[in-house]
């Protein structure tokens, strides 16, 4: 379990949390992430790692190191057990500021991905860049570790020539963000695991939006406080259709679930810790054409720590036995 957290009870500032999930598909020019999150009080290193897999021996072919102490940024690549030559000082930009992030704020990451190098910034101001040491199709993970309290941005999206989503945000208010650069197909699958805690009474919504409108094609909503999780979807004029709230309330205030969403030709299919829990049939025609990833956002006091978004291909447009994936038992690499 890449998930690492004290008692609910204790305070936030405590936290560790280690992120680490594979991407939609590998980075290609035009593509751009945009990571967002919060570094401990007392944070000394902030480490994200573009990697070939999970595995311990992967090539990293981008790893961006925060040292707060040291007040510099290290950009390195790792293939074969090798570390190549750090910049530290080197390709930054005239204007870039010398300690970009501090301790226990805010952090927002964001990577350009041109023809031959990525473009490097912080806070919305261009750090650096740094030139690909190795092929981009080999990229398949991204990490984020060390002195992390929590992240809530994990967006991959597509720039140019034809940006994707059309409208992209900074997303400070969602618990989690995830976009992706290109149209899903079906048989694609999202495994995500995460912790609720805070208010055992609260209550937690992942929904996917239709484009740049505030349609959502799915309002998957998990309460807490009634035990149930209500599905539901908005029509043209944002009103709610009814709401299907079958099966046994699936989440452990304060224990870790893995969960998986299944887009099959016609149906959303969700599983959770290795058993199906239900489907939600597509109420737009051509569903594919506007769905951009998922948002999740937390009422009443709930918080949502997500630890892993692995982006999967199930193997068939049905997507048979995709709750496989949800085990927690089973390791994704």
């Amino acid at each position: 379990m890449v998930f690492q957290k004290l008692s609910c009870h204790q305070n936030c500032v405590n936290m560790i949390t280690e992120f680490i999930g594979n991407l939609f598909c590998p980075p290609e020019p035009g593509h751009a992430f945009v990571i967002s999150g919060k570094s401990t009080d007392a944070a000394m290193q902030l480490d994200f790692d573009f990697l070939a897999s999970k595995a311990p021996d992967a090539n990293c072919h981008l790893k961006v190191s925060v040292h707060f102490h040291k007040d510099w940024i290290v950009r390195n690549s790792c293939f074969d057990g090798n570390w190549g030559e750090p910049e530290i000082k080197e390709n930054l930009d005239e204007l870039a500021i010398p300690r970009p992030l501090e301790p226990g704020k805010r952090f927002r990451l964001q990577i350009l991905v041109t023809e031959d190098r990525f473009l490097i910034g912080f806070n919305d101001i261009h750090y650096c860049s740094y030139k690909f040491r190795g092929r981009l199709s080999d990229i398949r993970t991204l990490r984020i570790h060390k002195d992390v309290q929590y992240v809530n941005q994990v967006d991959h999206r597509t720039c140019y020539p034809s940006p994707r989503p059309l409208i992209q945000y900074n997303e400070d208010h969602h618990s989690f963000s995830n976009d992706v650069p290109k149209k899903f197909m079906p048989g694609h699958a999202m495994i995500i695991s995460a912790i609720p805690y805070g208010n055992p009474k609260g209550r937690f919504t992942i929904y996917f939006f239709e484009n740049e409108t505030k349609k959502q094609a799915l309002h998957f909503n998990a309460r807490f406080d009634q035990q149930i999780v209500v599905r539901n979807s908005t029509n043209d004029k944002l009103s709610f259709r009814e709401e299907e709230t079958s099966g046994e309330f699936p989440f452990v205030f304060d224990q870790q679930f893995k969960l998986a969403i299944a887009l099959s030709t016609t149906h959303f299919l969700i599983a959770i810790d290795g058993r199906r829990f239900c489907m939600y049939k597509y109420r737009t025609q051509n569903q594919f054409d506007s769905l951009n990833g998922f948002k999740i956002y937390c009422l009443d006091q709930l918080r949502l720590e997500v630890a892993t978004v692995d982006h999967i291909y199930t193997g068939s447009p049905s997507c048979q036995e995709f709750e496989t994936f949800s085990n927690p038992d089973l390791q994704l690499y």
